[in-house]
């Protein structure tokens, strides 16, 4: 059985990872969005605890290395002295793929087979034993208390990072409910029911003041099901130009928001250089290592590096292949110890600063 404990605010959430890693247990927290993530691994950091940062928004080298780091303390071979007091500060990127074992879990509030995922995380190797005495096998979720009233705003901005409206309310909502309703949950056993009551069709169950915010999503849904079943790939047209074999911009693979591939550059003595360079990599690898994604609400239209650069970047293409010169290059100078670059759009200059500790943030 899978015990649910849920967290009412912020400051009880960070006192809960912070104390649960001072007692030697191996902690992650998996947070909705990049920007909770970093937010609330800065915050621990001021209080000593020792905090790792894992998500989509690093340069696909970095992003790869801090992976094997990640995998290394707290996957199959970590020893106990490897684990001991181990903050991750996580988004999605952690749910899937990866072996992973953490002795205490905290979750953001996310659809009810999403935070069944991320609990596969929890005491993964039954093998280890005796676990430290600040591990506890229960999925701490945050979430509004139950004296919380809904309203359009739910949940709140102030206890969820809400800004992006990463899941559809009535998902959030239902699965509250649900596991209020039912706080262990038996696995497998339970899991089908759950989930089908979730995702129930019906939305008679959502509270009126939600029901906009529903219909909205019905609405997201159905198109996406729209556009995958438009973009079918008919097996009997072959191998012919044409629909069955157009691009993934035109033709998308996944849906979600839609995002620019960028390359991150940096300036070394006046000389413009990829961003991740490695020994281990053979250096025709470096540009591509050096890729990120950004959302186009923060980049309108076509992006444009600084003129300043421009002549630079424009010898850096010519040694790409045709494909790959359309792609928007960030130029990063050092400034007061920090790394800053910036694009030009539709909108104005937007400004983001990238570390191997953070990753890439919009300023």
């Amino acid at each position: 059985p899978l015990p649910v404990q849920f967290v009412h605010s912020m400051a009880d959430a960070m006192r809960l990872v912070a104390g649960a890693a001072r007692a030697g247990a191996c902690v992650v927290w998996i947070r909705n969005t990049v920007n909770a993530c970093i937010q609330a691994a800065r915050e621990l950091q001021t209080q000593g605890v020792d905090v790792e940062v894992f998500h989509s928004r690093f340069a696909q080298g970095d992003r790869q290395q801090r992976e094997q780091e990640v995998v290394w303390w707290s996957g199959v071979e970590s020893t106990d002295e490897m684990r001991r007091g181990k903050v991750l500060l996580a988004t999605q990127v952690v749910e899937q793929s990866l072996d992973l074992d953490f002795d205490f879990m905290i979750s953001d509030l996310a659809p009810i087979d999403l935070l069944l995922q991320r609990a596969g995380r929890l005491w993964r190797h039954k093998w280890r034993g005796e676990r430290p005495s600040g591990a506890r096998y229960a999925l701490h979720v945050v979430a509004p208390s139950e004296h919380d009233a809904e309203t359009e705003h739910w949940p709140s901005r102030d206890l969820l990072d809400w800004t992006s409206a990463v899941y559809h309310v009535n998902i959030l909502w239902r699965t509250l409910r649900e596991l209020r309703a039912q706080p262990v949950l038996r696995v497998p056993e339970d899991v089908r029911q759950v989930i089908r009551k979730v995702y129930d069709v019906n939305t008679d169950d959502i509270p009126d003041v939600l029901q906009k915010a529903t219909l909205k999503a019905i609405g997201e849904m159905q198109s996406q099901r729209a556009i995958a079943h438009n973009n079918l790939h008919q097996v009997d047209a072959g191998y012919a130009p044409g629909k069955a074999w157009d691009s993934d911009t035109r033709m998308p693979t996944r849906l979600g928001e839609p995002q620019h591939v960028v390359r991150i550059a940096r300036t070394v003595s006046g000389k413009l250089v990829p961003w991740y360079a490695s020994e281990s990599e053979e250096s025709w690898r470096w540009w591509s290592l050096s890729e990120t994604k950004i959302a186009m609400r923060h980049l309108q239209g076509t992006p444009e590096v600084p003129t300043r650069h421009r002549r630079a970047v424009d010898d850096v293409r010519q040694t790409w292949r045709a494909f790959e010169q359309s792609i928007p290059v960030l130029v990063l100078e050092q400034e007061s110890g920090q790394w800053r670059g910036s694009f030009e759009t539709e909108k104005g200059v937007v400004t983001f600063t990238y570390d191997a500790n953070f990753g890439l943030q919009k300023k």
